[in-house]
């Protein structure tokens, strides 16, 4: 799979994954918790992409992970963990594609809000 394919890939989980939690929050599953702000984002030959790039305030993971994963206790070793166990997987492409929704190219640059978020995007990228 060329990294184009993989990135492509991790948008389209994203996107589903963004569109779980919102219709979460409008079923009341979240109802303490404020929806992200969508933001524009550009794809290639200027496409424009609605898909949010967030700052939660509860991570965005399966209900069957465990409570310790909200997006209030996700700390930068759980970012590292998450980063070396998606390269182990699926090599270091995975993980720069995943990086690259984020706009940055290094885990490091990530703001601490990003990092609920970043974390289940490795966990998603892993399985696919």
């Amino acid at each position: 799979m060329s990294l184009e394919q993989s990135v492509d890939r991790l948008s389209t989980l994203i996107e589903q994954l963004i569109a779980q939690l919102e219709a979460g929050r409008t079923a009341g599953a979240t109802a303490n918790t404020p929806a992200p702000t969508p933001e524009k984002k550009y794809l290639k030959g200027g496409a424009q992409s609605s898909g949010s790039k967030s700052e939660p305030v509860a991570s965005p993971v399966p209900e069957s992970a465990p409570p310790s994963d909200t997006g209030a206790s996700v700390t930068y070793d759980q970012v590292k963990a998450a980063t070396n166990a998606l390269a182990k997987v699926k090599g270091v492409p995975a993980v720069l594609a995943v990086l690259q929704t984020y706009d940055v190219d290094h885990a490091t640059k990530l703001v601490e809000g990003q990092w609920a978020a970043y974390v289940s995007a490795c966990r998603v990228a892993q399985e696919a």
